[in-house]
Order: structure tokens, then sequence, then C-alpha cells
């Protein structure tokens, strides 16, 4: 009886140890986004929430195609580092390996790896936004967070 016991309470605690929590993900600031950005002729939603604290937030627009298109880079304390992209517009990516369909909360997402940088490419309203993190020191498990990241997204 106590070894039935034993093997049930043990049992327990794997059960509980292996369950998984949802990632706890820290805010962003958007307003230090959106003062770095000048005509954005587009609706577009950011995430609310990142893998790790945000100590420096850039955003940028190229000199063509200014309304359509802007970068954002969101860096860490420890040389973390995600990427988001985000285009007016439906993107075929060029990358040369297969891209693995998956589903981002209630969106489908391509999701690549390759050289060593992880992509997440989701559409949402016609406006497309590309997760990517490389693989770097700073950067190592980011990847399987970019989905926590993307169902963020608001």
């Amino acid at each position: 009886m106590k070894y039935g016991i034993s093997v049930f309470v043990t049992l327990l605690f794997i059960i509980a140890g292996c369950s998984s929590e949802p990632l706890n993900l820290y805010e962003i600031d958007e307003s230090k986004i959106s003062e770095q950005l000048d005509g954005i002729g587009f609706d577009y939603l950011l995430p609310s929430g990142l893998p790790f604290e945000p100590e420096t937030v850039q955003a940028g627009q190229p000199t063509t195609n200014r309304s359509e298109v802007f970068s954002v880079q969101f860096y860490g304390e420890n040389e973390q580092m995600i990427g988001l992209d985000i285009l007016n517009r439906k993107v075929t990516p060029t990358l040369k390996t297969k891209g693995e369909k998956v589903e981002v909360g209630d969106y489908e997402g391509i999701y690549y790896n390759e050289n060593d940088t992880e992509y997440l490419i989701i559409v949402i309203d016609g406006v497309t936004y590309i997760l990517h993190t490389p693989d770097d020191k700073g950067n190592r498990d980011l990847g399987k967070d970019l989905f926590e990241v993307a169902k963020s997204f608001n």
C-alpha cells in the first residue's frame, strides 16, 4: 500500500513538472516604437510582450516605400534580439529552406529556420508580420518564443 501511494505521489510530481506553463512576457512600450516612425500609411499591430525585458527598441523605415514597410528591433541586456518587419502587403518568402505551416493563435503562419536564423511569418488583415531571431549566444532558445510573441499581437 505504501509503495502504491509513493508511486502515485511520484507520478503526480512528474506530471506537474511536465505541464506547460504559458510564457511570461515582458511588456512592450508602444510609444517607444511610434515616436521613431513617421507617416505609416496603414493600420498595424504590435506584440504586447517579449520573452525578455527590452532594454533598447529601434524602429525605422527604408527610404523607399516609407509608408508601406517598417522594421523594429528589440534588444535585451544579455545580447538577446528579436526583429519584427511589418509590410502592408502579402509577401512571398525567398528563403531556400522549405517553410513549415504552423498555427499561431487564431492565425496560420509559416516557420523557417535558415542560416541559423529563425523566422515566423504571419498575415493578419492583409499585413505581413515577420518575426525573426538570429541564433547567437544571446538568442539561444528564443526561436520557440517567437510563437508566444506572435500570439500577443494586439
